[in-house]
């Protein structure tokens, strides 16, 4: 009498991985859309930012954070520091009171003087004239160097230290190098 061997038919086995080349076609499917929306989410935020300024500008013939009469500007009872109002905001604190300042006139989200937390990066700030640009941008930090390609390319010309977009590295190609990546207001 034969002894019948247990195992897998090659049918089996072709549908086990048929399954699992799925599976994983799915999460990298899905891990490239996590990163497309963070990188939708950086343009929208940089935008955002920019179009609150400007409304800021407008409303208070003032740039936020810049404003040297900020009190006068705000609602009645508003806690805000003032800026020295030559245009520009360049100290640390006209850095964070200019979000204190969108904030309070009701044109951002969040509480006080804090630098948003973006969904690339570690902090989104405003800056003068950083990487070369010339004026105010809205800046992310540390951001990753595929990112940092990636929206350049998406936005811009490519290139890190040229056009409206521009980074404080010399280019894209060094793994795991962060970004300082600005955007012109």
């Amino acid at each position: 009498m034969k002894k019948q061997q247990a195992g897998f038919t090659l049918i089996e086995i072709s549908i086990v991985l048929v399954i699992i080349s799925l599976l994983l076609g799915g999460v990298l499917k899905g891990q490239e859309l996590i990163q497309n929306t963070k990188l939708k989410s950086v343009v929208t935020d940089s935008k955002g930012l920019a179009a609150a300024i400007y409304t800021y500008q407008d409303r208070y013939k003032a740039y936020p954070g810049d404003d040297p009469a900020c009190a006068a500007h705000l609602p009645i009872g508003a806690v805000c520091t003032n800026g020295n109002g030559n245009g520009a905001v360049t100290t640390a604190g006209e850095k964070k009171q200019l979000f204190n300042h969108l904030r309070l006139a009701g044109l951002l989200t969040g509480n006080g003087a804090v630098f948003p937390s973006p969904a690339l990066g570690r902090t989104l700030e405003v800056e003068w004239s950083p990487n070369g640009l010339s004026g105010h941008a809205t800046c992310f930090r540390d951001v990753d160097v595929e990112a940092a390609k990636l929206l350049d390319l998406m936005n811009d010309d490519g290139v890190p230290n040229t056009g409206s977009v521009r980074s404080n590295r010399a280019n894209y190609t060094t793994a795991g190098q962060t970004h300082f990546l600005c955007f012109s207001i």
